[in-house]
């Protein structure tokens, strides 16, 4: 599987218009506190994260994630790789002793919604502000087309210009601040 994803940059009275709309549309899947670690090594190009995610359903779960990004056409395309780490403090020391080394943290609240294949998310990512994410589980690259059409109509519905999308990374913003 690919997940396709489109991000983009909302204010934060786009960000209420937003969730009313997904509110009165869409399945709600619930609020979600992310923090993330990511790891990096001077022997490899690879990073890496491990996010513990709190629910508002009182779920927790600590989750390793690694990924192939590319970039095509203002359009996400990822590989990804995702489990559960059950021994987060053990995890932590075996990929220090691989090299390893944390580097970044991000911290997001996000707010989930599904609707025909499709994931919403509304997001606060401490020290960027405020976005949308539209992602949507594809067989293949092949079908990143027609997906980013129906996720251009989506931005068009909420009134998000094309010009809000945002193709950097979450950790590449943060370090261009200085975060």
């Amino acid at each position: 599987m690919v997940e396709i994803e489109i991000k983009a940059h909302i204010s934060t009275s786009k960000r209420k218009d937003i969730l009313a709309i997904c509110k009165s549309r869409f399945d709600y899947h619930g609020a979600f506190l992310k923090e993330d670690i990511y790891y990096n090594s001077k022997s490899s190009d690879k990073i890496f994260r491990i996010r513990r995610e709190y629910s508002s359903m009182g779920k927790w779960e600590t989750i390793l994630n690694i990924k192939e990004r590319n970039i095509i056409d203002n359009c996400e395309c990822n590989n990804e790789i995702e489990f559960p780490i059950v021994d987060e403090k053990a995890f932590k020391k075996f990929v220090t002793l691989l090299g390893y080394k944390e580097f970044i943290k991000k911290e997001k609240i996000s707010y989930v919604y599904k609707h025909n294949g499709f994931s919403y998310e509304i997001n606060n990512l401490r020290g960027l502000g405020d976005f949308i994410e539209i992602e949507y589980l594809a067989e293949s690259k092949t079908d990143k087309e027609l997906v980013f059409k129906k996720m251009e109509a989506i931005l068009k519905e909420f009134d998000i210009s094309p010009s809000a999308i945002e193709t950097n990374s979450y950790i590449s913003l943060l370090q261009q601040k200085g975060k």
